[in-house]
């Protein structure tokens, strides 16, 4: 799994977690000022101020409503227990309806731990909008180098991908690379703007075990075989480049006919971007995808 697939999600679920938490906040703090605005004013007595690792700061205040005493914890989401001392006199705001509900001018409320319930979901949620920009650099670090210059975004286009490899191998295979790019841009039509969607064939150097020493499989009657291990797969999409990423795999040895080997798999990874384009309801074919590759 790609770093970019392994940071969708915590970012997605963080964001989810922040989205609630601010929401939650926003309820409480209105429910507290609704009870304040529409609560009576009752002296009362600061019997404990203190803090529980998990549960927040808290009060306990002990008041009478009608002849009857009380004795309430309060909690906060933000506000610290450090303003108050035992047995100052205080004003809360009890509901006649009530007198067990009471709140704090500054956000103390009786309703237990709902009021440090906001505080995780922020926490995890700002982790998650934390690794935002990470994700977005990236998202970034994948688009091809031309898309990122704001130049013309070809309907065909490769990059090599080495894993493993010894530096003089990685050398050849750059230098096929280049090769290849160069021989792809010579078959671009010649205008400004390409036809859609595009194709971006990453090739995996290193990730074909199909055949040892970098065949391109077995063969009947000189014909070669598409190799069963093979697996081509679609990457990504990417709507504002409409550019399909299919990864596909080749050998850590380049072979002596590397020419017949990469064009048979880049042939087969526009196969598969087209079956993509085609389920998608992105095109029917890719012929002018195909047009390139000759």
């Amino acid at each position: 799994m790609t770093l970019a697939r392994r940071l969708r999600r915590p970012v997605v679920v963080g964001l989810a977690l922040l989205v609630c938490g601010v929401g939650t906040w926003r309820a409480l703090d209105h429910y507290v000022s609704r009870q304040v605005s529409h609560g009576t004013e009752v002296a009362a007595v600061v019997e404990v101020a203190g803090s529980q690792r998990l549960a927040g700061d808290y009060l306990m205040v002990s008041y009478e409503v009608g002849g009857e005493a009380f004795e309430r914890r309060l909690r906060s989401t933000f506000t610290s227990y450090s303003a108050y001392e035992v047995g100052q006199q205080i004003t809360v705001y009890v509901d006649e309806g009530v007198p067990t509900r009471v709140a704090t001018a500054d956000g103390f409320s009786s309703l237990g731990l709902w009021m440090v319930s906001p505080i995780p979901l922020l926490v995890f949620g700002g982790v998650g909008a934390i690794l935002i920009p990470l994700d977005r650099w990236v998202r970034w670090r994948k688009v091809p180098a031309h898309v990122k210059r704001g130049g013309r975004v070809p309907e065909l286009s490769v990059q090599f991908q080495t894993r493993n490899l010894l530096p003089e191998r990685v050398e050849v295979w750059r230098e096929i690379e280049s090769q290849l790019q160069d021989r792809l841009r010579a078959r671009l039509p010649d205008r400004e703007q390409s036809s859609v969607p595009r194709v971006l064939v990453k090739f995996i150097v290193g990730g074909d075990t199909s055949s040892a020493g970098g065949e391109s499989g077995a063969s009947r009657g000189g014909v070669a075989l598409r190799p069963h291990a093979v697996d081509y797969s679609v990457a990504g999409f990417a709507r504002k480049a409409s550019v399909i990423t299919v990864e596909a795999p080749l050998p850590s040895d380049p072979p002596r006919d590397w020419e017949r080997l990469v064009q048979d798999r880049l042939a087969e990874a526009v196969a598969t971007a087209e079956q993509y384009a085609r389920k998608s309801g992105l095109a029917n074919d890719l012929t002018h995808v195909r047009q390139v590759i000759g």
